[in-house]
């Protein structure tokens, strides 16, 4: 049994195929391009909870706001209940080869260095497991917690690196 499609329907046919591999390339373009914005989406919401953080507008004080910013003793709780020091040396090469790339040359480039690697750090690396554990059984922001990391990054680093 053969179907006879009349020659006028053809061009219909055709019409309509074309206007789906259109529109199915039209959305993985899309997608390819909210994929390629999606990081610094992220980014940019790590930055606005590092400012609220900053300014004092968290409920969590781990920080104390001055030139350089400093862990409180709560901060200092935290970088050992995460087992911060473990995670970096697990991953040490990897955080002093970012480090290096990003050639600091004072303590506050050394500081904004460190936040740029922790704040969009890979969960996929060693040792990050407790990092997030404790920001969900805390309710704290993930931000929060890698701004503190960052910090005790900055001071772990700042000898290795012979930064004053």
């Amino acid at each position: 049994m053969t179907i006879n499609i009349p020659e006028s329907c053809t061009w219909l046919f055709n019409i309509t195929s074309l206007a789906i591999v259109y529109y199915v390339c039209l959305c993985i373009y899309k997608l390819n391009r909210m994929y390629a914005v999606f990081p610094k989406i992220v980014s940019s919401l790590t930055r606005i909870s590092e400012i609220f953080v900053q300014r004092g507008l968290s409920t969590v004080h781990i920080f104390i706001s001055e030139s350089p910013i400093r862990l409180t003793p709560e901060g200092e709780q935290l970088i050992v209940d995460t087992k911060f020091l473990s995670f970096y040396e697990k991953n040490k090469k990897v955080l002093l080869a970012r480090l290096k790339g990003e050639k600091p040359k004072t303590m506050a480039d050394l500081e904004e260095a460190c936040k740029n690697i922790m704040l969009p750090i890979e969960t996929t690396l060693p040792g990050f497991e407790p990092i997030k554990q404790y920001a969900y059984q805390h309710a704290m922001p993930i931000a929060q917690v890698l701004l503190a990391c960052a910090v005790k990054l900055r001071d772990t680093t700042a000898q290795e690196l012979n930064i004053t």
